[in-house]
């Protein structure tokens, strides 16, 4: 897919302008949302922006499913990272483990690979361990446990079964 396809679809390079306070200054700076373009397989790719998490890290946004041939097949995800058709959870003990209310939403890292079977499987850090909010000299550390969860999705961007815990 060339880039007057992906713009002819809505994908562009973006732009967001952001102010923050530095040692009692002020400053701008510019932060790019990256496009990236994942290959299926199959004649199938998905679209997304990787963006800033506000906790130290990038995180997936926009997914969308669509045909090598530049077709949109079904929109995933929202511009926060927000799951617009969230097949639910299959429910069990590593709930325990999650820190605060469940949110539908990819916050952090995620993985899709090719379709197999006509399915893609996706895998989604729910949350990190608690690593993840250190610096460099471990200081922040939380006991947060890492949780995964994965559901996979078929060719019209459906996902086929609730998102269940793997290790």
């Amino acid at each position: 897919m060339n880039r007057q396809e992906l713009q002819n679809i809505g994908f562009d390079a973006q732009v967001e302008t952001s102010v923050h306070q530095d040692a009692g200054e002020a400053y701008w700076y510019q932060l790019e949302h990256e496009l990236k373009i994942c290959d299926l397989g199959e004649g199938y790719c998905l679209l997304y922006y990787e963006v800033r998490n506000g906790l130290g890290g990038m995180h997936p946004v926009n997914y969308m499913l669509c045909k090598d041939n530049g077709t949109v097949v079904k929109q995933i995800t929202d511009a926060d990272g927000n799951f617009l058709d969230f097949p639910g959870i299959v429910h069990g003990e590593w709930e325990r483990d999650v820190e605060g209310e469940f949110s539908q939403c990819v916050r952090f890292v995620a993985d899709v690979y090719p379709f197999e079977n006509g399915r893609a499987k996706f895998k989604w850090m729910y949350q990190p361990d608690g690593f993840y909010f250190c610096d460099d000299s471990g200081f922040g550390a939380e006991d947060d446990v890492e949780i995964w969860l994965c559901s996979y999705l078929d060719k019209n961007g459906d996902f086929v079964q609730p998102f269940e815990h793997i290790r």
